[in-house]
């Protein structure tokens, strides 16, 4: 893999992931999201955002849930939260 092929390393990322996951009886992903700041950038910083967007959603899809914590606030987007 070329440090300058950002689908190769979200390819390879989420490949480990999976692999971790399937090696572990749980597995939690701690992500930021890429574009929450509004700003623009260079060709090349915009690849590499784009690669991890593709690894969180990937992420995502295998997750039994998923959770965007927003001001300290869990919205669950994917599975339920526990309950008290």
């Amino acid at each position: 893999m070329s440090p300058r092929d950002p689908d190769a390393a979200a390819r390879d990322v989420l490949g480990g992931i999976e692999r971790l996951a399937q090696a572990a009886a749980y597995t939690v992903v701690v992500t930021v999201d890429v574009f929450a700041d509004g700003m623009r950038y260079d060709e090349g910083t915009e690849a590499w955002r784009r690669a991890i967007a593709r690894v969180n959603a990937g992420v995502a899809a295998l997750a039994d849930r998923a959770v965007e914590v927003v001001c300290g606030i869990p919205v669950w987007m994917k599975g339920e939260g526990p309950t008290r």
